[in-house]
């Protein structure tokens, strides 16, 4: 195999900058806007084959700079043995986790596969042996073949943690030749790389219902989850799909870095930041304080435009504890149905009492969720209907729980027959 060295600069042959750690986003240059400068660029492939970074005029959206990388690979046989690096060395002062990532978006890719990692050194040069590395794929596999991204910007996230006495950290993306027997091709962009300290992601907000997935009358319902951060320090959010009527815990889950006085809306979250199936469920967030979360759902409207519905995620202050909030006005009639969404926000099995109360105040349906799961989303159609109750041009429902300590996000979504246009109900 004959290696070749790609320079990312000029007098930058192979070679990883060293620079000193702080509390923001500790790589240079890492919305490429300055091209490749602090980068290191190596490619290692055989005669024939075909390896290049270059910096080109796009954006995934999460800056509005418009300046990502593109890796190109390309291997046949009989030579197929080859890789493709962009990294930093980057020195740090303690062993706290460090969490880091980017937004891809694979053009094409035939039996590989691009990975975001960090690996730890001893020494603030970046050489000799590397300790603690964690690499994270770009792409989901299938029979350990990388699917395609379909054009779409992906989030590749990650958490590495230190063994002790390291003194600098590598934070590369890479494409690997997958297969010795069969040609391998990469094409694929990459923007807004973030390395920062972990830190602690203390507010919790929740957003009952996001999804992907068809509706009545051939709709395609899509959720848009929008992140803003309205403090002077940059922040990250970790974003947990809880999936619905499961316990959420294993859920799957992508970090998204934000900073200061910056705002991201992630289009098509599941499709996008999950890059998963349709599907429809609850949204964990954890974040660093001053960021806040609003989404919206929709779908395109027969007669042009859409119809949707904006829903605020629910922070601590929103959730439904053992005090009932109200839900109103809600209808089930030939005009309108009333679907009911709720998520277990806590990792314990909890008890949801739902009431159905008359205009007149009069109590006329109730039903008890029981054992909701940790983290279990569960949207309760024509609740009205579940409730016992034929018809309600006007009432209230009433949600609590009774598991001490437990926490539960709800809204109502009153949906007009017609149209399938939803209004949104907050718990009051």
């Amino acid at each position: 195999m004959r290696p070749t060295v790609l320079a990312a600069t000029s007098g930058l042959l192979a070679v990883f900058l060293c620079g000193s750690a702080g509390a923001q986003n500790l790589l240079t240059n890492a919305d490429f806007s300055l091209g490749l400068a602090g980068w290191g660029v190596t490619a290692t492939v055989d005669p024939g084959s075909e390896a290049s970074v270059t910096v080109v005029p796009e954006d995934a959206g999460g800056d509005d700079v418009p300046a990502a990388v593109k890796f190109h690979l390309r291997m046949g046989p009989p030579n197929l043995e080859g890789w493709l690096l962009l990294g930093q060395c980057r020195a740090i002062q303690d062993d706290r986790p460090l969490a880091f990532g980017a937004r891809v978006r694979v053009d094409r890719q035939v039996r590989a596969n691009l990975f975001v990692s960090a690996a730890f050194y001893e020494n603030t040069q970046c050489v000799g042996s590397r300790f603690g590395a964690t690499s994270v794929k770009a792409l989901p596999s299938s029979g350990g073949v990388p699917l395609s991204s379909n054009g779409r910007w992906l989030f590749v996230s990650g958490v590495a943690e230190p063994p002790p006495g390291m003194r600098a950290v590598v934070f590369a993306l890479q494409v690997d030749e997958f297969a010795p027997t069969s040609a391998v091709e990469f094409d694929g962009l990459i923007d807004d790389a973030y390395l920062t300290s972990a830190g602690a992601q203390n507010n919790l907000w929740v957003v009952p219902s996001v999804a992907r997935t068809p509706g009545l009358n051939g709709n395609l319902w899509t959720s848009n989850v929008t992140l803003a951060n309205s403090g002077s320090v940059d922040g990250l959010a970790t974003l947990k799909f809880l999936g619905n009527g499961v316990d959420g815990r294993a859920g799957t889950e992508q970090t998204v870095y934000l900073p200061a006085g910056h705002l991201v809306e992630l289009r098509d979250v599941l499709g996008g930041v999950f890059a998963g199936p349709p599907d429809f469920g609850a949204l964990r967030i954890l974040a660093t304080p001053g960021i806040s979360v609003v989404s919206e759902t929709s779908t395109p409207s027969p007669n042009g435009g859409s119809v949707g519905e904006s829903l605020p995620a629910a922070g601590p202050g929103d959730l439904v504890g053992l005090v009932p909030r109200s839900l109103f006005p809600v209808r089930e009639n030939e005009a309108f149905r009333t679907n009911l969404h709720l998520a277990n926000a806590t990792e314990s099995e909890i008890v949801v009492e739902v009431r159905l109360v008359a205009p007149n105040g009069a109590q006329v349906g109730h039903t008890a969720v029981t054992l909701l799961a940790p983290l279990e989303m569960l949207q309760l159609n024509r609740v009205v209907t579940l409730l016992g109750v034929n018809r309600a041009d006007a009432g209230r429902l009433t949600v609590s729980t009774t598991t001490p300590g437990a926490l539960v996000a709800a809204y109502a979504s009153v949906i007009d027959n017609i149209t399938n246009d939803p209004r949104t109900i907050l718990p009051r």
